[in-house]
């Protein structure tokens, strides 16, 4: 059975992608995930009998999956995948919320003052 071979465009949204996903991996908005911890918002990967990783979404007592994917914990590639898939929902919900404010985090400057 013959491969269907993918056109110019499904090529480029494919590397666009892929280069989407390794700049997820590499460089993490820390922002954001810093963010969604004080709103109570966490992913958490969970082991699944065949040994995979499925995501798991919690805020507050809300719990649910985040995508439906498994990931293979033993292939770099799915790895990298399930990071980015991380990163981006962080960053999704920091988005959403950012003009709500910082949660427990306030940006306060902690340097001491000199009073005379």
């Amino acid at each position: 059975m013959k491969e269907k071979r993918l056109t110019t465009k499904e090529r480029l949204e494919e590397k666009k992608r892929k280069l989407e996903v390794e700049r997820r991996f590499l460089d993490k908005n820390f922002k954001a995930m810093k963010f969604c911890f004080s709103h109570n918002l966490t992913i958490y990967p969970a082991l699944q009998t065949d040994n995979s990783l499925k995501l798991f979404v919690q805020h507050h007592e809300h719990f649910e999956e985040l995508n439906g994917v498994s990931y293979d914990q033993s292939n770099l590639n799915d790895q990298i995948e399930m990071v980015a898939a991380i990163d981006f929902r962080y960053e999704e919900f920091y988005k959403k919320h950012k003009s709500k404010g910082l949660g427990r985090f306030r940006n306060v400057d902690y340097t001491k003052t000199a009073t005379d």
